[in-house]
């Protein structure tokens, strides 16, 4: 006979270190017992002719010690029955790691999966997203709401934005929209565990894909998808902090649903689309004359507002502009040469870093100061650590409007096409295009190509200013892009 056994009281392993690894024990009867002594030994090996768990009084501790051996008596052990159900140890580890153990609809619960993440909307489109908890995502909490005259049937309701879970086709992204969905989830509960299933089609589940970080409609539990049972937790949220995050999303999507009428206004105070020099009118007028102009244009948004400010001062922050105001150059579609050079790999598409960091929750205003060509795409890349493509949002000529979730790395990848063909367009015939970034937060890139930011000096004076804090630096070589991690820099 052999056993792993989990103390109850921890959820970790018998072992002889504490670290709560799993370690196999093979249990048999002392061979010296009498009739009417049950001591049993646990060993490593099951002819038990190495260690096994040794009580030692001295420092009254469990090391390792050879069974066999004339002083053995240390690893002597009882087994005896306590009185538990499995309903009481369920009760207790669910309790201990802040689960649930039943569906309740009379709190916000957060809801976790198998890679440890928590179901998440996203503010930019309604995406359900996965990502690592955090408590001051209210975003990242949900409540169950009954379907009224189904019993075990739930709708799934953002705390904050008070958006539904709607189905989705079968290995298709869900999102969260104003409407519930027809029916609602069965909600099936095995173990410590639940799955979503889907109204009419209960052999499909929300199920979590951990490569793109996305909620899909998949195969359920019971068709043998273990990344389609979640773990429901108290959010442990007051009403106070909620309506708070409620506010400040209004707000935010107030701002953010202005972002056309805003396009429009600017022109009356630029002279470009790239909103990098203001018009004559409003050179020489003061600051605060310069806001009410802008508020009775209806441009309230206190980005903008400071951007126009800082323009017309010239009063960037040091490294500040040289970040914020570019050129970006084109770059070829990476199929067509994969498609040339036999490559099967997809690499990366990250091509402009911009050494900007997006902040969690926040409008970035992008500005395009030129006409993108015909047969090119201008976006931002939005990239998390260690990921090589990250989320891409198309970007237009002028300004574009675009709502942050998580911190992440800033790209504007220029994507031409070209071809071999006599007629074709080259790489060298498009040019370069004007950037202009407002919000989030300037880190700092180093680029062996651009002016400026090329040489050792340069780099050393960033990381003397404190650039290069966030959790990894960009780097563009000659010929390679790439991310280290920031404090490895020198």
């Amino acid at each position: 006979m052999n056993l792993k056994a989990p103390l109850l009281e921890t959820g970790k392993y018998l072992n002889y270190n504490n670290t709560g690894d799993a370690k196999v024990f093979y249990i048999r009867y002392n061979p010296d017992n009498t009739p009417d002594q049950y001591y049993v030994h646990l060993s490593e090996k099951n002819d038990f002719s190495d260690k096994g768990l040794h009580y030692q009084v001295d420092g009254d501790v469990v090391v390792g010690w050879n069974v066999n051996a004339s002083d053995y008596s240390g690893c002597d052990w009882l087994l005896e029955p306590v009185d538990l159900t499995d309903a009481t140890v369920k009760q207790h580890f669910d309790s201990q790691a802040n689960r649930l153990s039943n569906v309740a609809t009379n709190e916000y619960i957060v809801i976790r999966d198998n890679f440890n993440t928590v179901m998440t909307e996203d503010y930019s489109d309604g995406r359900v997203a996965t990502a690592e908890r955090n408590a001051q995502k209210f975003n990242q909490c949900w409540k169950l709401v009954p379907v009224e005259g189904k019993e075990g049937y739930y709708q799934i309701q953002n705390a904050v934005t008070k958006h539904y879970i709607n189905f989705a086709d079968y290995n298709t992204k869900t999102y969260a929209t104003e409407s519930p969905t027809n029916g609602g989830f069965k909600i099936a509960a095995f173990s410590t565990y639940f799955e979503m299933l889907i109204n009419e089609e209960l052999g499909h589940a929300l199920h979590s894909a951990n490569w793109c970080s996305s909620v899909l409609v998949w195969n359920s539990y019971a068709k043998g998808s273990t990344a389609s049972v979640w773990t429901f937790e108290h959010a442990n949220i007051t009403e106070a902090d909620l309506n708070a995050a409620i506010q400040d999303y209004r707000n935010l999507r107030e701002e953010y649903n202005k972002a056309g009428n805003n396009a429009t206004a600017l022109s009356q105070f630029f002279e470009d689309a790239a909103c990098t020099t203001l018009k004559s009118a409003y050179k020489s007028v003061t600051d605060d004359a310069l806001k009410t102009a802008m508020t009775e244009s209806g441009i309230n948004s206190t980005t903008l507002q400071n951007m126009a400010i800082k323009i017309k001062n010239n009063s960037w922050a040091e490294w500040e502009k040289i970040f914020r105001v570019r050129k970006v150059e084109p770059y070829t579609n990476p199929d067509t040469w994969n498609g040339i050079l036999k490559i099967g790999y997809v690499y990366t598409r990250l091509s402009n870093p911009t050494g900007i960091w997006g902040n969690t929750h926040q409008i970035l205003y992008v500005f395009v100061g030129d006409d993108i060509p015909e047969g090119a795409s201008v976006n931002l890349i939005q990239v998390k650590q260690s990921d090589q493509q990250g989320d891409s949002q198309q970007l237009h000529k002028g300004m574009n409007a675009i709502l942050t979730n998580d911190e992440r790395a800033l790209y504007i990848n220029y994507e031409v096409s070209t071809s071999d063909a006599a007629d074709s367009k080259k790489w060298r015939e498009y040019p370069d295009l004007s950037i202009h970034i407002e919000g989030g937060v300037v880190d700092g890139y180093f680029d062996a190509n651009r002016e400026g930011i090329n040489t050792n000096e340069a780099w050393k004076q960033m990381v003397a200013k404190g650039m290069f804090s966030k959790p990894f630096a960009m780097m563009k070589g000659r010929n390679i892009i790439y991310q280290t991690e920031a404090n490895m820099k020198l």
